[in-house]
């Protein structure tokens, strides 16, 4: 059955409720999908965040915003964008972003839904320190398309930095 998402109100808060979209493929090629509402908010991830910047500026630290660097790696670019779009910072390190939860999950979006949780392509523009992309060319978890788009909407982005190969080896900690 074919899948469409409806656009029905823009009154929803990002902040105060995340919406994901279950995707399963049907034995018979089909793509059914359930909108979700989770527990988690996204302020939960963006709130440590912010703690620490306050931690570095304020909290006996005194630290000047022009020497701060903000790094995010694929999820975690979501709070450093956040962050960054509020506090001018020496510089934002972005290591492969995503541009939206939803253009994760479906390759072919081409727009913000009202239930997208995570919106950076939407937040990145608004981000004035200087901004470095990284992001592996043949990246199988955020395709690649999300580093350029990203890298497209900052308008202090520095000469990015395509990576050719990207190897993760994922190992379990031994206890």
């Amino acid at each position: 059955m074919p899948y469409e998402i409806t656009d029905t109100s823009e009154d929803l808060v990002r902040d105060q409720d995340t919406f994901f979209v279950e995707a399963q493929t049907q034995t018979d090629g089909s793509l059914e999908c359930t909108l979700r509402t989770e527990i988690f908010r996204l302020t939960e991830i963006i709130k440590p965040c912010k703690q620490a910047y306050d931690c570095l500026r304020d909290e006996g630290f005194n630290i000047s915003p022009e020497t701060i660097i903000l790094y995010g790696q694929s999820i975690g670019t979501v709070p450093t964008v956040d962050l960054a779009t509020k506090h001018e910072v020496g510089a934002v390190i972005l290591h492969s972003p995503l541009m939206s939860g939803l253009r994760v999950v479906f390759r072919n979006t081409k727009r913000t839904w009202f239930f997208d949780a995570f919106p950076s392509i939407d937040k990145v523009s608004k981000v004035k320190s200087p901004v470095l992309v990284i992001h592996g060319t043949d990246d199988e978890v955020i395709d690649f398309s999300h580093g350029i788009g990203i890298y497209e909407r900052c308008p202090k982005a520095v000469e990015p930095l395509w990576v050719e190969v990207i190897v993760f080896i994922y190992t379990t900690p031994q206890i």
